[in-house]
This record gives structure tokens, sequence and C-alpha cells, in this order.
């Protein structure tokens, strides 16, 4: 949920935008600079603060980013990410406290736990029998 304080005559931009804290994994720790940490952050919106650190040793197998991210846009849940070495990694995004979305396509306008169109070819299947 969203809260913000209400406003007479809000502008068309109102209530639109979250900010929301994004767990990154899987990255590799030869591969942990700041630099990378903010481009796999932007792949999803504006970066808004990171939390990490390259003085202190990283004893967690993810990077905090807080992001601000658009209810219209999915979220993303994976990204592929070629390292110099010709290989791809998975980078997994985990959402903090981002409980309602849809499953599937990973937006945030509807909550769908079983989604329709994947079923379809299923139920389609099961009448011919």
């Amino acid at each position: 949920m969203i809260m913000k304080r209400w406003i007479p005559s809000p502008p068309a931009d109102f209530l639109t935008s979250f900010d929301v804290w994004v767990r990154i994994r899987n990255i590799s720790f030869n591969h942990f600079t700041l630099e990378t940490m903010n481009t796999l952050g932007s792949s999803i919106r504006k970066v808004e603060e990171i939390t990490y650190d390259p003085e202190v040793s990283q004893i967690t197998d993810f990077v905090r980013v807080h992001v601000n991210m658009k209810i219209a846009n999915h979220a993303r849940s994976t990204k592929n990410l070629n390292i110099p070495s010709d290989e791809m990694v998975v980078i997994q995004y985990e959402y903090e406290k981002l409980w309602k979305h849809c499953f599937h396509c990973i937006r945030l306008t509807h909550e769908k736990t079983l989604y329709l169109l994947l079923c379809k070819s299923y139920i389609w299947t099961y009448e011919l029998i």
C-alpha cells in the first residue's frame, strides 16, 4: 500500500511510483563493484542508494539497492549478465515487502497466483479428452 498526503488537486503523476528495496543475488564476487551494482539496479529504475561498502568484507550473498519504481512497469525478476570470461550469469532480483503482485508477469497492477494464459493450453487439452 502506498500512502501519501492528500492533495486537493493532485498532479498527473500522483501515486504512480514508489520506493522499494531490492536484493540483487548471484553476483560473482569478482564483480562486486559499485559500478556493477549501479548498472544492475538501473535496469529496474533509478537507483537512490546502494548498501555496499567496498572497504568492508561482504558477508551476505546479495546486495541491497533502493530504487524508485513505476507502478505500471514490470518488476524484473531476473537478468542475464554476460561477464568477460564469456560466461552468462542469471542475476535474481528479490523485492522486499512487495507481496501483492502477479507471480507470472511480475506486474504490480493485478495479483494472480495461477495465471489464466498459462492454463489455457491445459484447459483446451482437457476438453479434447
